[in-house]
């Protein structure tokens, strides 16, 4: 019986440093730590790009620590795999995400790689008072939240809006949930001073839509 292996995968980041992956890894015979049968995770920039691998680090029980994703740059994709051996005579080894793929050792050339391995996005960095209106860093609020949706929040946005009204925009706005959103990190749509702002038009299913809201 191969290793058991689970994790919560990355997402997506503004960083462009390594990133550490937390994953637990269990077997009745247990998990080499040392030689060339250590647990690795493989992983390369874009879909072009070479596979490399880092061996992991035991932590605490069967935690075990991977450090990889550096040289990278905004827009990149970091496509990644787990994969890890028992102590068996003859080991017995698997991948996570597994759908796809032929692990036969942690040594991949005669393996296949998963589909799709997991992978997470360089993305932008967002904070701050932002303006939104016409001439502004923003034209409307579909261009404002469209650019939010894809964006790490690195503290809180505030879009301000600097126009009396919004004709051009497209319903309904959706605010998805994205990377740093939170009670530390939140957003605020709010008039400018001294501006009363009218965001109106029709939609089936709403003007402005939050998903994952309560």
């Amino acid at each position: 019986i191969p290793p058991v292996i689970t994790c919560t995968p990355l997402l997506n980041t503004s960083s462009f440093s390594a990133r550490t992956l937390i994953a637990n890894i269990s077997d009745q015979s247990g998990i080499p730590f040392s030689g060339t049968g250590m647990p690795r995770v493989y992983w390369r920039i874009n879909s072009t790009g070479n596979w490399n691998y880092t061996t992991g680090t035991a932590l605490t029980g069967t935690q075990v620590s991977f450090t990889f994703g550096s040289g990278v740059a905004l827009h990149d994709t970091v496509y990644y795999y787990i994969v890890a051996q028992d102590n068996a005579p003859i080991p017995n080894a698997s991948a996570l995400p597994g759908f796809g793929s032929t692990i036969t050792s942690v040594n991949p050339p005669a393996s296949t790689v998963p589909t799709p391995p997991y992978a997470y996005i360089v993305i932008k960095p967002i904070s701050g008072v932002i303006p939104v209106g016409m001439g502004k860093t923003y034209a409307t609020l579909t261009d404002a939240v469209n650019d939010f949706n894809s964006c790490e929040l690195v503290g809180p946005v505030t879009f301000e809006l600097y126009d009396n009204s919004y004709p051009s925009e497209t319903f309904p706005i959706v605010i998805n949930p994205a990377v740093g959103l939170g009670i530390s990190h939140p957003l605020v749509i709010r008039p400018k001073a001294g501006v009363t702002s009218v965001v109106s038009g029709s939609s089936a299913t709403g003007i402005l839509k939050i998903n994952g809201a309560d």
